[in-house]
């Protein structure tokens, strides 16, 4: 199973929220952003286990996290 491959059929016309283990950058959380729109899916909410980038949106997203970790 390719998810990539079949991310239009899941995702569109779709309320989704991306979840992920940790946030840094923002990077690759904002790249599934443009992939969910891009195949007519309405991110709704991105929610990480870990957020040690201190954003509190992405891409009009908001993020919600279980635990924020400042820079050392």
């Amino acid at each position: 199973f390719d998810v990539f491959n079949k991310i239009s059929e899941i995702v569109e016309g779709k309320k989704v929220v991306i979840v992920d283990d940790v946030i840094t950058s923002g990077k690759t959380v904002k790249e599934v952003i443009h992939a969910v729109k891009d195949h007519g899916g309405e991110p709704i909410a991105v929610t990480v286990l870990i957020d040690k980038s201190g954003l509190s949106e992405i891409e009009e997203v908001p993020i919600e996290s279980l635990i924020k970790v400042g820079r050392l």
